[in-house]
């Protein structure tokens, strides 16, 4: 059982040749960069257990211990690497169900120890709202919020096509207002980053706080957005330093502020042009408070602001957009990784669902699992939120829940409590967990359960490490079989080494990127799961043809291929035989169909012309042979002129579309007076990606008025008359493994 096996439906022998080793082996480089993006995650959860097990690791989200990222990725590989050993029916098997135990045992302890009808209520909630916003948000590409890529610098990351610097910002940036009547010389450029983000409240991480409006009462500064506890802090430090030291300055306030010695900021204000930074304050010097969290158009409401915590798009000031970063950092970043997951857990399902039918496939594999999920995530991710609302009602600090932000500064410093009511709120065991490291979160959910953290912790653990075990050891199953041509179990050499390129390669990921790993393991499996996108979509079109065969539908039993294919160049223009063939008949050899190619390339309007006089009349032919030809050249000369002239690629893809468009509709043409199976937006892709190939089949197809034909499924029909007229009892060896999923 092999990816290519999946394309046979639609390019039938050519899956055993060089096409479908192509397919494998980048299934194979698909798979194995997305476990390791899993390995390399996992390892920095693994690393939070420890933390919170007083092992003296770092506690950075990213930087860990280099020794300690690769021995728990070398033990995991070590036990996964026995479990493929072991193979499907003695390791992988009896590893999953104990981590499927141990994960319920996880999450049901904690579901009856809480409000168990809160999370029954997220659990129907969560699909209805599933149900009801999958279609919305699954086509939701965030158009308006990407615009905010237009304002970038000369040196800024957007590389769309026609919104570069010199499309909009260079222009803008050229126009001086003078020459319209303006008194004072600028610019339209529109900044690229701004403080200003609109209605989105921006904290302010270094400002001074009017000294009146600080000596005014506390209900005042917590509505122009500062906390009860530094209200009080900016009232002591007002009120004290105007007493006792005779101070009557501003107050100041941010983050990072010593309460022990001068900074370069407190010494400005409080000792105006001297410089004391590094010297102590005064013993009676109150604690400086944060400054407030307001929208940047309310800060002059409390004082003056000179370094805000957020750089915002400049867009976001204007629209009331937000971070078009937002759709590479999480949807981008998630495609890619599920799809990266894609060959191996289909050919896994494959694996251990044969011999069932497609419905119990779905029931067994994809709706089940996903009910799973919907629970797990209704607990964990309920009480996340309780637990989440707590902390924020106890420490008295409100979220913008619109923009998913929320000031973390005035109880944490470094994702750890740091102001009284936060400790004493994570002595029992509730914290603000978006303020918290992201590996240490699911552990921080478990800690209100107390007496059960004993058994908890390691439980989850043990759970976590078997669910990374289980994800590499059937990712190197995979593996095994794409690189032996679908043998079932594979010689064990080869499954050590599989098992252990998945972890050197996650291991060189997260190291090698240092500080940018969690950067590295994203690209990674960003970049596997491009390729596999495509290959997914093929694999539909493939999937529903061939339930249309078994269903015996007469249109797909009458339909007709090409009498060549587009793809016949990986084998040498030859025809690919099995053992099973029962025809070697080649219609054209390799120099009719290599020259067919070559002038289709550069006169496509010539293979034009004699294919079109089957289904045109002759005049009719020429004329669209002419528009196809001349469309071709205009396609071609505008994109050299582009060097002279601004802009003419536009007019030149224009021209191309415009060619292939008329190409497609001869092709539609044609199929339907052969009988040949298709349909319009297939010959649209076809002719968009291959026009030279596309142009030359019609030629060679009418060249001989469609001798030589085979039926669309001829190859299958073939492999199933040598295995006979069912598959049904007939036990196939190693050998012939690579043809059982398609019989």
């Amino acid at each position: 059982m092999c990816i290519r096996t999946c394309f046979f439906p639609l390019i039938g022998n050519q899956v055993f040749g060089l096409v479908g080793d192509v397919i494998d082996a980048l299934s194979i480089a698909c798979t194995t960069f997305g476990v390791c993006t899993s390995l390399g995650l996992g390892v920095m959860q693994m690393a939070a257990f420890y933390q919170y097990m007083e092992l003296e690791l770092s506690d950075n989200v990213v930087v860990l211990d280099d020794n300690a990222s690769a021995w728990i990725i070398v033990a995991i590989t070590c036990t996964a690497c026995l479990s493929v050993i072991l193979g499907l029916d003695n390791g992988l098997q009896n590893v999953s169900y104990v981590a499927v135990v141990l994960a319920l045992l996880v999450a049901m302890p904690v579901f009856f120890a809480d409000n168990t009808m809160y999370i029954l209520n997220i659990f129907t909630q969560g699909i209805g709202y599933y149900l009801q916003n999958i279609m919305q948000i699954g086509f939701d590409c965030e158009a308006f919020q990407q615009l905010g890529f237009e304002f970038q610098g000369k040196d800024g990351s957007n590389h769309y096509w026609g919104s570069g610097y010199d499309q909009l910002q260079g222009k803008l940036a050229s126009v001086d207002v003078t020459d319209f009547g303006a008194e004072t010389s600028a610019t339209l450029e529109i900044a690229t980053y701004s403080p200003d983000c609109g209605p989105q409240a921006n904290p302010c991480s270094t400002g001074l706080i009017t000294g009146n409006i600080a000596l005014l009462s506390a209900t005042y500064l917590t509505s122009v957005g500062l906390s009860t506890l530094d209200a009080g802090r900016a009232y002591a430090f007002a009120s004290t330093m105007s007493v006792s030291a005779g101070y009557t300055g501003d107050v100041p306030c941010g983050s990072g502020l010593n309460s022990t010695y001068y900074t370069n900021h407190t010494s400005q204000v409080m000792k105006g042009s001297l410089d004391f930074s590094g010297t102590p304050l005064p013993d009676d010097t109150p604690e400086f408070p944060l400054c407030p969290t307001t929208t940047y158009d309310k800060q002059g409401s409390w004082g003056v602001c000179s370094s805000y915590f957020y750089s915002c798009y400049a867009q976001q000031a204007y629209s009331d957009s937000t971070n078009p970063m937002f759709m590479d950092w999480w949807t981008v970043f998630y495609w890619g990784w599920w799809i990266s997951w894609a060959p191996f857990f289909g050919v896994f399902v494959g694996t251990i669902s044969r011999g069932r039918t497609i419905r119990e496939t779905v029931m067994g594999a994809f709706i089940v699992p996903c009910l799973f999920i919907f629970f797990w995530f209704s607990v964990f991710g309920g009480l996340a939120i309780k637990m989440q609302r707590v902390a924020e009602a106890a420490l008295q600090v409100k979220a913008d829940w619109k923009y998913g932000t929320v000031d973390c500064a005035s109880h944490y410093s470094g994702g750890e409590p740091s102001s009284p009511e936060a400790k004493a709120l994570a002595s029992l065991g509730y914290y603000m967990v978006t303020c918290r490291p992201i590996t240490t979160q699911f552990f921080d959910i478990l800690m209100p359960y107390q007496d059960l953290i004993p058994f908890l912790m390691p439980a989850s653990f043990v759970a976590l490490l078997l669910w990374f075990i289980t994800s590499s050891d059937s990712g190197s199953f995979v593996d095994d079989m794409l690189a032996s041509s679908g043998l079932s179990n594979p010689p064990v050499i080869q499954k050590i080494y599989w098992c252990w390129t998945e972890g050197i390669c996650a291991i060189v990921l997260l190291l090698g990127g240092r500080s940018a790993a969690l950067k590295a393991l994203r690209s990674a499996s960003i970049c596997a799961g491009f390729v596999e996108t495509f290959f997914l979509c093929y694999m539909c079109t493939a999937l529903y043809r061939l339930v249309k065969f078994d269903a015996k539908d007469p249109g797909m039993l009458a339909a007709k291929k090409f009498n060549t294919q587009l793809l016949d160049f990986a084998s040498g223009f030859q025809k690919v035989t099995t053992k099973y063939s029962t025809s070697t008949a080649v219609t054209y050899g390799a120099m009719p169909q290599l020259t067919a190619i070559v002038i289709a390339l550069v006169c496509p309007g010539w293979g034009t012309y004699l294919a079109g006089k089957s289904v045109y009349s002759p005049m009719g032919s020429i004329l669209l042979a002419g528009i196809v030809q001349l469309l071709w050249l205009a396609w071609f000369i505008c994109q050299i002129t582009e060097v002279a002239a601004e802009d003419m690629f536009a007019i030149a893809w224009t021209f191309y579309m415009l060619f292939v468009f008329c190409l497609t509709m001869m092709r539609s043409h044609l199929r339907g007076k052969y009988g040949i199976w298709g349909s319009f937006l297939e010959d649209f892709w076809i002719c968009l990606t291959f026009y030279p190939f596309a142009v030359s089949q019609m030629q060679l197809q009418v060249q001989n008025d469609g001798e030589g034909m085979p039926g669309y499924f001829q190859d299958l029909e073939q492999l199933q008359e040598y295995f006979g007229a069912s598959t049904k009892g007939i036990t196939l060896t190693d050998g012939e493994a690579v043809t059982t999923a398609t019989a």
